[in-house]
């Protein structure tokens, strides 16, 4: 069963908030960045609950190299 990930607009405009501006630290830095975003969001897709419920049932995986860390809420949907 593939998982999918769905990042909320404000989301969306964090990460290409934070993309432009290591871009603009060192070229090729905001890459590093989204790369490092991505590798998360692959293991979150491939394991969601590898990772510690902060609050309620949302969890936080924490991003390797940047300060950043993603939280999301694993909702199980049903097949129909």
């Amino acid at each position: 069963m593939t998982l999918s990930v769905h990042l909320r607009p404000i989301a969306r405009a964090e990460l290409q908030q934070a993309y432009t501006w290591y871009e603009e630290q060192r070229e090729g830095l905001g890459e590093d960045f989204l790369l490092c975003i991505e590798a998360s969001l692959d293991v979150i897709r491939d394991n969601p609950h590898q990772f510690p419920v902060m609050h309620d049932e949302i969890r936080r995986a924490v991003i390797r190299r940047f300060p950043y860390a993603i939280f999301y809420l694993v909702k199980e949907m049903i097949e129909t």
